[in-house]
């Protein structure tokens, strides 16, 4: 599952640089964002399962939603604007390091061991070996976007802790509750500041769109409630 969840959300940057060629950002997150609901929600729908009514939940999807992806890909899809899709791999890819550093001195809700501090800093230099090294010597030419994508990372880590607490209630649920809310919450930004009737996207960035959209938002997000889930026990 955790291979199945890294193909998935491996295609977010790329996908997303193809996006906002012709869609602004947040009209971008928005689409995605509804069309992984709505795919998540006839899933759902196909299962006989409905979405909790009780306030709680809903505060707890909320919150969820805003630190795990509202807040992050905002700002991660904004920065894309100047930053190759391959410094923000690796930019993105600190997540597990600023994971382990706030379980390690705020959180401690479990041991934070020099081992998983090493397979932190290793998976972070594999990932550059992968994009590949030349990306590690582009960084700095836009310092104000990349340190935007590392705080939506530092956001990322406080999403993954913090999603410990959904454990339970059923992964395609809070997904699909997520993303809904999260869609909902920009919608009025979306309208109000880009126009989106006044766009003209070309086939290729709602392409994009759709595909994060199932892809990497529906199953990526609903894979990663499950990992979560079953690594939190």
């Amino acid at each position: 599952m955790l291979l199945a969840l890294a193909c998935a959300w491996s295609s977010t940057y790329p996908l997303t640089k193809v996006g906002l060629q012709s869609i602004p950002p947040v009209t971008f997150i928005v689409t995605r964002s509804l069309i992984a609901a709505s795919f998540l929600l006839a899933v759902l729908r196909v299962r006989g399962i409905s979405l909790p009514t009780e306030l709680k939940a809903w505060k707890l999807f909320a919150f969820q939603q805003i630190i795990n992806s509202t807040l992050p890909f905002l700002i991660i899809t904004w920065a894309q604007q100047y930053v190759p899709a391959a410094n923000t791999v690796v930019l993105a890819a600190t997540t597990p390091i600023f994971a382990f550093l706030i379980t390690w001195g705020i959180t401690r809700h479990e041991p934070a061991t020099l081992l998983k501090l090493a397979g932190a800093i290793l998976g972070l230099a594999g990932t550059a070996v992968i994009i590949g090294l030349d990306a590690l010597t582009s960084l700095g030419r836009e310092i104000f976007a990349e340190i935007a994508i590392l705080l939506a990372t530092l956001s990322f880590a406080c999403g993954t802790i913090f999603g410990l607490r959904m454990s339970g209630y059923q992964p395609t649920v809070v997904a699909a509750g997520s993303l809904l809310f999260g869609g909902l919450l920009l919608l009025p930004v979306s309208l109000i500041v880009e126009h989106p009737w006044t766009l003209h996207p070309t086939l290729a960035s709602v392409a994009a769109a759709a595909t994060m959209g199932i892809f990497s938002s529906a199953l990526g997000l609903m894979l990663f409630y499950i990992c979560l889930a079953r690594l939190g026990r």
